[in-house]
């Protein structure tokens, strides 16, 4: 899996473009100022927006390339992003450190996606931020985007059962248009999320 991500973020085109994703930037400011891990980064963009914005923020992904191309896309935007080169799984996400985690499109099969709730509501401070964006179990008759497996793909009862000890803010299924790259792009079914740890 590792050597199929290198192989997309090989190339000199960023294959997400610079933008950053729509429904954070349209929620960025329910953060409060301070560390943010973004977690399955890619190649930067959510990243490098929210240092833009003024956050410490740690980007986490397990392709090499991905992340030289966060450090790449920081340096020319002049801010600093703390890069890490893991799988999610297996990093330290810490405890009461960030004010949000963040995952953009990072998709886990459902006992990975326990270990990482609980992982991401140790991290997060009291009254800290988990935003969420992933494929919904429609997209899969859609024939387009997102992953294959339906193991991998979230509906709202899933969400609520993955993260019991969080209080949701915003929790919808959207038919939407994506505009990730040239194969996300269209109409997409997706969960989002903001949700907040109960301590």
């Amino acid at each position: 899996m590792r050597d199929k991500w290198n192989e997309i973020y090989g190339s000199r085109e960023y294959r997400y473009g610079f933008v950053p994703n729509d429904f954070l930037r349209e929620n960025y400011q329910k953060i409060s100022k301070g560390k943010v891990l973004c977690i399955g980064s890619g190649e930067g963009r959510n990243a490098v927006f929210l240092a833009e914005k003024g956050y410490d923020v740690t980007a986490v992904d397990f392709s090499e390339k991905g992340i030289e191309k966060t450090q790449a896309l920081a340096n020319k935007k002049k801010v600093s992003v703390k890069t890490i080169v893991s799988d999610v799984l297996d990093y330290d996400f810490g405890e009461n450190e960030y004010e949000a985690v963040i995952n953009i499109f990072l998709h886990f099969e459902s006992d990975e996606r326990k270990i990482i709730a609980k992982k991401i509501r140790n991290a997060l401070k009291p009254g800290g931020v988990f935003l969420l964006e992933v494929y919904h179990l429609e997209q899969l008759a859609s024939g387009t985007a997102g992953p294959k497996d339906e193991k991998l793909l979230l509906t709202e009862d899933r969400v609520i059962d993955d993260y019991q000890n969080f209080s949701f803010d915003i929790l919808r299924k959207v038919h939407r248009q994506t505009y990730e790259d040239h194969e996300h792009r269209g109409g997409g079914v997706v969960v989002q999320l903001i949700a907040r740890p109960i301590k």
